[in-house]
């Protein structure tokens, strides 16, 4: 045998190989359109704008405490404009779930829900608080 019938007869039992394993879909087709992976994972995302600055982001927060108050573990979400800090900030945690409004790291509004209260709270830009308790 020639050195060319060799190269067609290898060539025509790797196609062959190749179409059964299509056929009974062991290898997918070029051409093919991948089904979406149905769960996005990670412990944080974050969506920047055109400068680098992140607008919006969503993470998973561990316990800590801040100027001697104690915080759990949390989802935290933020949005933010440039130049005003955050203007939406929802967080959840097994103690209770709370959004706030915000203008200049200034909080406006908040609700707040926890195993024993809930409220609305309502602060003016001179300082004067509401609070709205069931």
């Amino acid at each position: 045998m020639t050195r060319f019938n060799k190269l067609s007869i290898a060539l025509t039992g790797a196609n062959f190989v190749l179409l059964c394993g299509i056929l009974l879909g062991h290898v997918p087709a070029l051409g093919a359109k991948t089904q979406p992976s149905p769960v996005l994972r990670g412990r944080a995302i974050e969506i920047v704008d055109a400068t680098g600055q992140v607008r919006f982001s969503v993470g998973v927060e561990a316990a800590t405490v801040e100027g001697g108050k104690r915080f759990p573990d949390r989802v935290l979400m933020r949005i933010s404009s440039p130049g005003a800090g955050p203007g939406v900030k929802l967080v959840s945690s097994a103690e209770g779930t709370a959004l706030l409004l915000m203008h200049n790291d200034r909080p406006a509004a908040r609700m707040q829900t926890g195993t024993d209260s809930a409220f609305i709270r309502l602060i003016a830009a001179d300082g004067k608080e509401r609070t709205i308790a069931p």
